[in-house]
């Protein structure tokens, strides 16, 4: 729920995972952010994130990095203005590939950049601070290499 102190993920696949597509119904129900995470390194010390941040009206794809203070150091890749609703339905889509990383909103392109910090892991369905409904969750591993 969204007074939960603290995140909680329900990570899934393997470290191997490189080039990857996911596809999930996503509907924000409290909260500020809706998120995925994606090719989480093997020591879950750096990841990507895919985040409906609601208060700012925003999708964003940033990464986390754990620092030397234990912290996580932020930086956003792409951020992109878009009208976001509690209780309203998202088809998200993700297609992760080599350095590129691609979002898709209801169809509608969404982000696209390249970065190559982490080219596998896993994927995770993210609450921070929020209550989020996923369903519909699909996901194809285009190669383990």
């Amino acid at each position: 729920g969204e007074s939960r102190a603290g995140s909680r993920a329900l990570a899934f696949g393997e470290p191997t995972w490189r080039n990857v597509e996911l596809s999930a119904r996503i509907t924000p129900q409290a909260g500020g952010n809706a998120a995925i995470m994606f090719r989480i390194d093997e020591d879950g010390g750096g990841w990507y994130t895919f985040d409906l941040m609601l208060g700012w009206q925003v999708a964003a794809i940033y990464k986390l990095t754990r620092n030397n203070q234990g912290s996580m150091d932020l930086v956003k890749l792409s951020t992109v203005n878009y009208p976001l609703e509690r209780d309203h339905e998202y088809d998200v889509q993700i297609a992760a590939r080599d350095h590129s990383i691609t979002t898709y909103i209801d169809g509608e392109l969404a982000n696209q950049l390249t970065d190559d910090t982490w080219s596998h892991g896993r994927v995770a369905l993210s609450i921070w601070h929020a209550k989020t409904l996923y369903t519909d969750l699909r996901y194809r591993v285009l190669d383990e290499n």
